[in-house]
Order: C-alpha cells, then structure tokens, then sequence
C-alpha cells in the first residue's frame, strides 16, 4: 500500500511538472557527457523549431542548431561548466530548419561521479525572442532619442551664442552710461 502511495504521489509530480513545462513553454534536456546521448523533450524540440522525435541526440546535433555567429560562445560555455562544474546560464540564437532565427536562454549545470568526473548535464532552455526583438527597440529608440537630444542641444547653443555676444556687446557700449543694476542685468 506504502509503494503504491508513492507511485501515485511519484505520477501526481510528473504530471504536474509536465504541465508546468508545457504552460511556460519550457524544453528540458539530459546529456549523457560518458555516452553522448543528449534527451530532449517535446518542448525543447519545438523551441528548435524541429518535429517532435526529430531531434539527433547528440551533442554535434545541438551544435548544428545553434547560430554559426553563437556556436564558438556557448560550446565554450559549456566546456567551461564541464571543467568548473559551476551552473551556466547563457543566450544563443538558433537557426530553425526554415531558416528563420530564434533566440533561447538555457540554464544547465553538470553532475559529477564520487571521483568529481562531469558524467551529465542536465538544463532548461526557453524562448526569449520577443525580448531580445524589444530590447532591440528600446536600444533603436535610445540611439534615436540621443541623436535628437545631440542636434536640439547643438541648435539651441547657436542662438545662445548670439544672445551672449550680443549682450557683451551691450555691456561694452554702454559701460557706465546705465545704472550698476543694469549694467549687472546685461
């Protein structure tokens, strides 16, 4: 009775970190780092843009996935996490089979036999495009607004210019022919 208690509390977990995932549209992945053999869930595989049961299962294919401009970053990432054996959080885009460019954060972090050898790194990756595609706008939008600040400020000090001189101009003309109130006011 005890083990079949906690079989339906061991299904009731699953089931609810299963829904979880699918509800933030989050992959996980287990790779073992003695075999090769990298598992991905459905999920990841949709956040590569591939068709369920699609995904190689190796480390080379995650590679093949990832941008070319991004691949060099985050392999080394992971090497790093394989050497210090420290958690890694990174972003790297993917290219999709249709061509299209997509950006993923992944968390992971490798595990370690009794000797400290890294034997799998287990993590989780979501989608971050929407994001990046807004940072992009804000980054836009600052550039935009620093350029306009530049140019007002650099048109306003030109009629500045002229109201000083001018009024030096009136300051030497007319020294001691008005008040020192009025001197001080030009």
């Amino acid at each position: 009775i005890e083990r079949r208690r906690a079989e339906q509390a061991r299904r009731t977990s699953e089931e609810r970190f299963r829904l979880a995932q699918q509800a933030a549209k989050i992959g996980v992945f287990e790779w073992n780092i003695q075999t090769g053999v990298n598992v991905w869930s459905t999920e990841l595989e949709e956040l590569y843009g591939l068709q369920p049961g699609s995904f190689g299962g190796t480390q080379k294919a995650w590679e093949a996935l990832v941008h070319p401009e991004d691949r060099g970053k985050i392999v080394e990432k992971v090497r790093q996490a394989i050497t210090t054996g420290a958690p890694i959080e990174a972003e790297w885009r993917v290219v999709w089979p249709d061509k299209s460019i997509h950006w993923i954060a992944g968390r992971f972090r490798v595990h370690q036999d009794a000797e400290g050898t890294a034997t799998r790194m287990s993590g989780v990756n979501f989608e971050i495009t929407e994001r990046k595609r807004i940072e992009d706008e804000l980054r836009r939008a600052n550039q935009d607004l620093e350029q306009f600040a530049f140019s007002a400020s650099h048109d306003l000090q030109e009629p500045l210019r002229s109201v000083k001189l001018y009024s030096e101009l009136l300051g030497r003309e007319f020294a001691g022919q008005v008040s020192p109130d009025a001197q001080r006011y030009i």
